[in-house]
C-alpha cells in the first residue's frame, strides 16, 4: 500500500512543465524512500521475533512510516496545483500515525502490529485518494 502511495505521487501527480526546477531534490527523496522501506522491512522482521524488543521494532516501524509521510510531504512541492495536499491531509497523517504508534506499543503483538499498521495505512492512503485528490475520480491521471 506505500508503494501505491509512492508510485502515486512521483508517477502521476509531479508537473513534469516546472520552469527552473532542476528536481535534484527528489532524486535525494527516492534514497530516503529506499531507506525506509528497508527499515519498515527489518522493523516487521523485529516484531516477529519473540527475542527482539517490541518497543524498538515498533518504534523502528512508525519512524519509517513516518519518514516515508515526510519524503511525500517533501515532494508535493513539484505536484500540480490541483494536486497540493491539504493541511487536513496532513494532520490526518500524523494523528493517526501517532495513534498507530501508541496503540502498538500498548498491544505489542505481531498480530495487532500488522492489522493495527495495515488499518493506519489504509486510512490514510483512502484518505489521500479520496479526499485530498478528488481529480482521480474523474480520470485527470489517466
Amino acid at each position: 500500500m506505500l508503494f501505491f502511495t509512492y508510485a502515486l505521487q512521483f508517477d502521476k501527480l509531479i508537473n513534469e512543465d516546472q520552469e527552473d526546477v532542476t528536481g535534484n531534490i527528489l532524486i535525494y527523496l527516492h534514497y530516503l524512500i529506499i531507506f525506509v522501506i528497508s527499515l519498515i522491512t527489518v522493523s516487521i522482521k523485529f516484531i516477529h521475533e519473540s527475542d527482539a524488543n517490541s518497543w524498538f521494532a515498533v518504534l523502528c516501524l512508525y519512524r519509517g512510516i513516518g519518514l516515508f509521510y515526510l519524503g511525500l510531504l517533501f515532494s508535493t512541492h513539484y505536484n500540480k496545483l490541483q494536486f497540493k495536499l491539504k493541511k487536513s491531509t496532513i494532520f490526518l497523517f500524523i494523528s493517526t500515525t501517532l495513534i498507530g504508534t501508541i496503540s502498538c506499543l500498548i498491544w505489542s503483538s505481531f498480530e495487532v502490529i500488522t492489522i493495527l499498521t495495515f488499518i493506519i495505512v489504509s486510512i490514510n492512503i483512502d484518505w489521500l485518494v479520496h479526499v485530498n485528490l478528488p481529480h482521480i475520480k474523474k480520470g485527470i491521471l489517466l
